[in-house]
This record gives C-alpha cells, structure tokens and sequence, in this order.
C-alpha cells in the first residue's frame, strides 16, 4: 500500500517478474479474499479484492460467478 498521491513506476520486466510472488492457487485467493473481508469488516467487491493482487475470476470459478461465490 502506497501512501495517497505516491506513484510505483515499475518497468515491464519487473511487473514480470513481481507477478511470481503473487499468490497463486483458488485457496490462496479465497484466503486473501477473507483477510480483505476482516480488514474491512464488510464484503470486498472483486475490485478490491484484485487490486489486493487477487484475481476474482480464481476464487469464482467453482460458483460460476462473482456473485454465486458471494
């Protein structure tokens, strides 16, 4: 987390290589989406939760959908 009105410039190989450290799996992002939750106190919506470095379509794709999951 940035604070407000910073900027990462970060080079095309790098953004490469940084997504290798990215949680990978369905229970990796099912339990990032829980930690969102508990942080917020409240249902992260799939933006946040892949601004966070997860992708929504991962922890979805059992349900069908966002909102089946939800």
């Amino acid at each position: 987390m940035l604070p407000e009105g910073c900027l990462l410039d970060v080079e095309l190989d790098a953004m490469d290589m940084l997504k290798e450290f990215l949680p990978k799996g369905r229970n990796a992002a099912i339990e990032g989406y829980r930690a969102i939750r508990d942080e917020l106190g409240r249902r992260p919506t799939a933006l946040e939760v892949f601004s966070r470095g997860f992708l929504p379509r991962t922890i979805y794709a059992a349900e069908g959908s966002w909102l089946e999951f939800m």
